[in-house]
Order: C-alpha cells, then structure tokens, then sequence
C-alpha cells in the first residue's frame, strides 16, 4: 500500500484544517492496483529522487489558511510491501496490491521490503 498526504503547518507548528481528507489514498482496498516494474524506482543507500512538483497537485486548494502569515508545507508518504498467499484451493490472494505482473527479481525486492515512511523537504510560503 503506498498512500501520502499534504501537511501544511502554521509558524508554531499548528497543522492547518483540510477543507477535505487531506490523504491521498493509492489503493483504497476496493480496486488495488496491479503493479509493475515502471511504477517503482529502485534506490541503492545514498540515492534520492526527485519529483517535479507539478505532477503532485497544489495542496493550497485543500486547507483554510487563518490570513497572512508564514507557513511549512511538506508531503508525506506511507509504504507498506503487499503480501502474497497462496490459498488451500490454488488461488493467490494479495493484499496491499497485486504482484503478479512484476519481474521476479523487482517482485522478491518489493516483498522483502519493510514498511516505511518518508517526509519531503519543508516548503516554506509566505501568504501576504
């Protein structure tokens, strides 16, 4: 499962109030995606990646902000590697997404991988 959402905090550290559930939900049980070797990036110790912005949305259309001030803004994700079960009737059963398009060496990683969670450089916006 891979979910994140925006927060956005005021200069004491006071989180802003979502106009909406500020989580961006990936797979949300009902329909869990299929995964395959393009939707993951593998990174050796050391290694960062970057992500255009734009791509993920402006986060200010979801927040009251009480007026001028200064304000963090910063993106948080959550992963968690899907599970595999193999059923007394011979079906898979998969939770957290589904595996069986992945190349085996990507497919053993991914399973082998515990969860973790993953912060954003802080974005600092001045509203005047």
């Amino acid at each position: 499962m891979i979910e994140g959402g925006w927060s956005i905090t005021d200069k004491k550290g006071k989180k802003l109030k979502s106009k909406q559930a500020d989580e961006i939900r990936f797979d949300d049980m009902i329909s869990m995606p299929t995964f395959k070797d393009g939707d993951f990036v593998l990174l050796k110790p050391g290694e960062k990646i970057e992500y255009n912005h734009e791509s993920l949305g402006d986060p200010s259309d979801r927040f009251f902000f009480p007026g001028d001030g200064s304000f963090d803004v910063s993106l948080k994700w959550h992963f968690c590697s899907p599970t595999v079960k193999n059923m007394p009737n011979g079906a898979v059963a998969y939770t957290c997404g589904v595996t069986r398009l992945l190349s085996q060496p990507l497919r053993d990683v991914l399973l082998a991988t515990p969860p973790f969670d993953v912060c954003s450089n802080v974005w600092k916006i001045r509203l005047k």
